[in-house]
């Protein structure tokens, strides 16, 4: 929304920036003027009336956040033609037509833009940029509009609605003499800043049109002010001559002025010229630093003072951070030319977007092809990837929706200012319209469109010449599709839903492949659905075959059968016998001509060997269905798996509308995401209401029966029954198969590592007596058989896997007792696996190949110590893995069975106690964590002593405990017990004793002792690189703590350095998600920020942030330490607005889990205040830093950096209350204690110095002080670097601002 008028305000002024050339600057000097002026704050109008060429918003660009490049908005050409409109619907009715008058408001832009002082400022286009622009402005017809439809009272009533809401009114004229120059020189304003360089030409010509104003407005004179631009004093003595002749010819133009005051006018107007503003539109108070008499901007300020006179203050220097960022947003990119189109269509459309690629190919145009997702009962479909194009094509049909990834593509595109014009094309297959997004693009409709007129019309859409291979080769124009003129196929399923990427994968696979094409097959398990695909892909992709012909293959005569009807419908000649005519069939498919296509469907085929002889070569595209053995050694195979998870509850609730999201989750989950058995639990609560929990309770004990029920048309047998018959089928050949079988349905739903099945254990169990199955390859034999009978998946990499259904009704269907005795082998199997100690990374894939096993067996319920350990191992690596959530499930299920059966100083029990409260700990479960701690370490010091692994590790873990309470120092005495004790043990650089080096020195860290904490660190991260080696995980987690604490010691570029390198190596080990990779890059976020990088602070703290709100709890404690960090930098970016709310959230979430007088919690407290204070919330303010100082001082005491951090906070605050006596008083204290603790280079000594300077000059205790601040800069300059924003702010005499950054550990 545009402005709105205030009360009690005089008329505004309107001001006309003319030049008589252009060239002059003008435009540029007006959106500078009009700045300055809104900042002193007034209502301020920018109007862009250089109609023919206009550019004005190109000033405010990144400002104009909806409509950068104003295709959507009008300006003053719709205006006046709305006007125009209005008076001839009117049928000439003028006076009608006048009387509701001018309103500028419809049609004014507001900048997004917050100025001191209530100022605002708005934009009045030329008008809706875009392809008809041009034309809307070239024939409008403006002697009628002035002789025919009343536009001089028009302009008079347009003239009074400016000056009623806005103070002042600065338009931009065209330059020259036109109908549109007069209207802005001598209809409208009451000052005209006449714009000209110091040439001849331009100076007569500029004098010529201001004696034309002074004539035409003799009754109402106009004020003009002569203003020289882009004065260059290169040479010296021609500047001087220009300077003599403009004065003397525009001195009728001052002559109201005596000759001093005319000399002072000349030097406080003139525009000098500046080559960094010569190349991209900038706003000079983002270009130029203020306060500096010789840029630009000081002489836009100059010049506003003229032009405003005492209704200007001086500007406000943004903050510099605030400044840079900002001054990137309005700096050029190099534009791309356009080499990629991105073709965005619904999955059912894919052949019409291969047709519109193939056209596009030949105009040598590459293109991307991307399939969105219909949208379900739950929302929109997925987003399609934009990647690097530079045209997107929108392919409408009833079952394209629009993602939002192509809107926003499409708004960037078209608000890029390197474009010169929108690179979107919208095309609808079957008349659908374009959606409100792409309408002001056209449409190409192709609906009912003949073949050759379709391309044709692509062509000349593309408007891009067709370009012929290189070579002999000659480009194939693509297939256009239309239906093929042979065709057998089952019905169409209407409600197929999924399997986007594996039709796409068999499109690419047959469409792809040169000729001969191989047959590709479809294997799975029953009920996975491997007909329905084959059934959508034919139907899918009918178009682009002749012929399309499906054959049921289930046995092989039937095959054959198919075959002969294909035959028949092809003419094919008859012969003496099957066979041949067969054979005659195949051969005139596989002779068949280049641009004929086939598809033939073989569906649910048994061996291989039944298909003999019967299979088309060629060029023919063949796809086979089959659930049989010996399909994996052919070619080209897709394994058809269950659904993904978003599939089946698609399509659950395309069936039951009203199934909630969760509760299509949950059957979807305990179904294992069949296709089959979705589609039966969708019909079945379809058809009987029944609620989600009792349907999932009843499959508990019913599930064969459920399962048999309401089979969807097309099968003939439920999977229950069918994976039973073939389970008493594989015992009666092979005992040891269904034994093997049996054993694996106890195991999870997930993969069964390559490793464990062919384990020792597991392969005596299932030999039993027979020791011949005990060799590898005899039992070789034995997975080979139960594979022949499709009930799992083997793979000789992977393992074994058994859908999780299948696994039940196996297990259903075994008396108790041998169920039991198969869970027990299970345990030990597993138990066997166990690869030792889960810190060490080489471990890690064994662990993660056996944890999805050990909950679904309920491992933790054995009494065997070799499971137990093997529960507690796991846990553990959970806990390095950064799971804690599945960590902290595994072990507490553990102790409550093991508390039950087992002594309270059980070792083991003992051991999950430590491990339990090591997860609870970062999922801030604070009180639970440390009362796990201290019962572990009572328990162990009773039982075994100080001397032993555990004892250790229940030291560290109660240490950890005490810093999350706020007993820094209480946590520091054990941590260095622990250290002497692991020395004793262990020896001084075993692995365990490094890790106790690392904990006292983040005790240190918390106590703010940090040149002995970075000693430490170094030491540990020193001897961890030698011991373990660069990429161990706790050499990264040393680097980690090492780069904090050389930021917390002020040593700024090496900590950026440490990190830098420790983020690469996270990454590299751990992944971009994990614990200490986010943990690193929020520390180098903090770092950088500190740097003065605030735009690669932002853009890193706010990603890592958003990977925080989608992985962790409101009250993670990492969580809480990166929001503190991202609300940091918006503060310093100027973003006040987001900093509050981000900063008021995280106090609220902090002293939910811990107490008001943690220092944590007034840390935050500190930097709310800082929010508040720059946000003018002074009163707040003050409240809240006053309560983190005092209880900083009653936590910490007056030494602890966050104490000395909150009294230059607070010296700020009061220093804004207008006290620099009572800031002074505070930053003395901090000053000199920081002197005592820090080097002299630490940033935050220096900035305690840079605010005790300014406030010394406002109590005017200047003694000294020039020496002083030559000091801190040449501290600044040695520490932190001339071009840090610190340096630059002790410079200029400013105040600079101490931050408080959360310590992760």
């Amino acid at each position: 929304m545009a402005s709105t008028p205030g009360s009690g305000r005089s008329s505004g002024q309107i001001i006309t920036f003319y030049s008589y050339k252009g060239g002059t600057g003008r435009t540029m000097a007006l959106a500078n003027v009009a700045w300055i002026l809104a900042s002193s704050g007034h209502r301020v109008l920018a109007v862009d009336w250089d109609l023919e060429s206009p550019g004005l918003h190109r000033f405010f660009h990144p400002l104009l956040a909806d409509d950068p490049q104003l295709h959507a908005s009008d300006g003053v050409i719709d205006l006046v033609r709305d006007f125009a409109a209005t008076v001839v619907q009117g049928a000439g009715q003028r006076a009608a037509a006048t009387r509701t008058g001018p309103d500028v408001l419809r049609y004014a832009v507001s900048l997004g833009w917050r100025f001191s002082g209530g100022g605002e400022l708005d934009l009045l286009p030329a008008g809706r940029q875009g392809p008809a622009y041009s034309a809307t402005v070239s024939t409008f017809d403006w002697p009628s509009f002035y002789e025919r439809l009343g536009g001089a009272a028009f302009l008079s009533e347009l003239r009074q609605n400016l000056r009623d809401h806005y103070d002042f009114i600065l338009i931009d004229s065209r330059t020259g003499l036109s109908d549109s120059a007069g209207i802005c020189t001598v209809l409208l304003p009451d000052t005209v800043l006449n714009c000209f360089t110091l040439s001849t030409q331009s100076i007569d010509g500029a004098v010529a049109v201001a004696r034309s104003i002074r004539n035409l407005r003799a009754n109402e004179p106009v004020r003009i002010l002569p203003v020289p631009m882009r004065v260059e004093d290169g040479e010296q003595s021609k500047l001087e001559a220009g300077r003599d002749y403009a004065w003397l010819r525009f001195a009728p133009f001052l002559d109201h002025l005596n000759a001093d005051d005319q000399a002072r006018y000349w030097a406080e107007v003139e525009i000098p010229y500046k080559l960094f503003y010569a190349y991209e539109e900038i706003l000079a108070v983002f270009g130029d630093r203020a306060r500096q008499p010789t840029t630009l901007l000081a002489a836009y300020e100059r010049l506003a003072a003229v032009v405003g006179g005492d209704l200007v203050r001086p500007l406000t220097p943004l903050e510099e951070g605030t400044r840079r960022h900002w001054l990137t947003r309005f700096e050029r990119t190099r534009p791309r030319a356009m080499t990629r189109a991105l073709v965005s269509y619904a999955a059912r459309d894919r052949i019409w977007a291969e047709w519109v690629a193939g056209v596009m190919a030949e105009v040598g145009l590459p293109t991307i092809l991307r399939e969105v997702t219909e949208p379900g009962p739950g929302g929109p479909g997925e987003p399609a990837p934009t990647e690097a194009a530079d045209l997107v094509t929108v392919l409408l049909s009833a079952s394209y929706h629009l993602p939002t990834e192509i809107t926003e593509w499409v708004l960037r595109s078209t608000a890029a200012p390197e474009r010169g014009r929108s690179n979107v094309l919208t095309i609808s297959l079957d008349g659908t319209p374009p959606p409100e997004e792409l309408e002001r693009f056209g449409v190409l409709e192709l609906s009912g469109m003949p073949a050759e007129s379709a391309r044709t019309g692509l062509l000349a859409t593309l408007n891009r010449p067709v370009v012929e291979p290189e070579g002999a080769g000659r480009l194939v124009p693509p297939r256009f599709p239309t239906p093929p003129q042979i065709s057998r196929l089952p019905l169409r399923n209407n409600r197929f839903t999924g399997r986007r990427h594996l039709l796409s994968q068999i499109r690419d696979q047959l469409s792809s492949a040169p000729s001969p094409v191989s047959p590709l097959t479809l294997t799975g398990i029953a009920g996975v659905g491997k007909s329905q695909i084959a059934t959508e892909y034919a139907h899918r992709f009918a178009a682009d075959y002749d012929a399309v012909w499906w054959i049921s293959a289930a046995q092989a005569s039937m095959a054959r059968a198919g075959l002969v009807d294909l035959a028949d419908e092809l003419r094919v000649p008859d012969t003496e016998t099957t066979d041949d005519r067969i054979r005659l069939l195949l051969d005139v498919l596989e002779r068949s001509p280049a641009d004929r296509r086939w598809l033939l469907v073989f569906d649910n085929a048994g061996d291989p060997g039944d298909l003999a002889g019967v299979l088309p070569g060629g060029a023919v595209h063949v796809l086979v269905t089959s659930r049989g053995p010996g399909w994996d050694s052919h070619e080209k195979l897709i394994e058809v798996g269950p659904f993904d998870r978003n599939e089946s509850i698609e399509l659950l609730r395309l069936r039951i509308p009203a199934l909630t999201p969760q509760d299509a989750e949950q059957v979807a989950r305990r179904l294992g995401d069949l296709p089959l058995a979705v589609e039966q639990a969708g019909s079945w609560l379809a058809a009987t209401r029944m609620p989600v929990d009792r349907y999932l309770t009843l499959l508990d004990s019913q599930l064969t029966r459920l399962l048999g029920e309401n089979l969807p048309a097309g099968y003939e047998r439920a999977g229950p029954a069918t994976w039973l018959l073939s389970l008493d089928r594989l015992r009666d050949e092979k005992p040891a198969g269904a034994r093997l079988m049996e054993l694996l349905a106890f195991f999870g739903p997930e993969p069964i590592p390559a490793p464990l099945l062919y384990s020792r254990r597991l392969i005596e169990i299932v030999a039993g007596e027979d020791t011949t199955l005990r060799d590898d390859s005899n039992f070789a034999g034995v997975v080979e058989q139960a594979q022949r009978y499709a009930l799992a998946t083997f793979d000789p990499t992977h393992g074994a896997q058994l859908h999780r259904l299948m696994s039940e009704v196996i297990q259903q269907s075994l008396p108790d007792e041998l169920a039991e005795r198969h869970r027990r082998h299970v345990h030990q199997i597993l138990a066997s696996a166990n690869p030792g100690d889960p810190h060490l990374p080489g471990n890690w894939p064994t662990f993660a190949g056996l944890w999805p096993h050990v909950v679904p067996v309920q491992a933790y319920t054995s009494t065997d110590d070799g499971v137990r350990q093997l529960v507690l191992d796991i846990g553990r690596y959970l806990y390095r893995r950064g799971d804690f959530a599945a960590s902290a499930e595994l072990l507490r299920s553990a102790l409550d069975v093991w508390e039950e059966r087992f002594p309270e100083d059980d070792l083991r029990v003992l051991a999950g106690k430590i491990f339990l409260a090591n997860v609870l700990r970062p999922q801030a479960r604070y009180e639970e964590a440390l009362r796990l701690s201290e019962e572990a370490h009572e328990g162990l010091l009773r039982t075994v002593g100080v001397q032993h692994e555990y004892a250790l590790l229940s030291v560290a873990g109660l240490a950890a405990d005490l810093w999350s309470a706020g007993s820094f120092t209480r946590a520091r005495d054990l941590n260095s017990e622990g250290l002497r004790q692991s020395i004793e043990l262990f020896g001084p650089e075993h692995r365990r004793t490094l890790r106790a080096r690392n904990n006292l020195a983040v005790a240190l860290e918390l106590l703010g002792v940090y040149r002995d904490a970075q000693r430490l660190h170094e030491q540990a991260y020193q001897d961890r690189r030698r011991v373990l080696g660069e990429r161990f995980p706790d050499t990264l987690f040393s680097a980690t703590s090492y780069g904090r604490v050389l930021r917390l010691s002020g040593d700024l570029r090496a900590s950026r350095r440490i990190l830098e390198a420790a983020v690469a190596g996270h990454r590299e080990v751990h992944g971009d998600h994990h614990v200490s990779t986010l943990r690193t890059l929020v520390e180098l976020a903090a770092t950088l920020r500190r740097l003065g990088q605030l735009d690669a602070a932002l853009n890193l703290a706010r990603t890592t942030h958003a990977n925080y709100l989608a992985t962790r709890s409101a009250t993670n404690p990492d969580r809480l330490a990166c929001a503190n960090t991202l609300a940091l930098t918006l503060s310093a970016l100027g973003n006040q607005v987001e900093a509050l709310e981000l900063g008021w959230n995280v106090v609220q979430k902090q002293q939910d889990v811990l107490p008001r007088s943690h220092p944590f919690v007034l840390a935050l407290r500190g930097n709310l205040a800082i929010y508040l204070r720059r946000n003018g919330e002074l009163d707040t303010a003050t409240r809240e830093v006053d309560a983190a100082l005092d209880g900083m001082r009653a936590a910490l005491g007056d030494a602890h950096p966050y104490t000395l951090q909150c009294l230059v906070i607070a010296a700020n605050v009061r220093f804004a209350l207008g006290d620099p006596a009572a800031a002074l008083e505070l930053e003395r204290e901090a000053y000199d204690v920081m002197a005592g603790i820090f080097r002299d280079t630490h940033p935050d000594l220096l900035t305690a110095g840079c605010n005790l300077a300014a406030s010394r000059a406002a109590v005017d205790d200047l003694g000294g002080l020039a020496d002083f601040r030559a000091d801190l800069v040449a501290r600044a300059t040695r520490g932190i670097g001339r071009e840090h924003p610190l340096t630059a702010t002790i410079l200029a005499k400013d105040r600079a601002e101490c931050e408080i950054d959360l310590l992760q550990f």
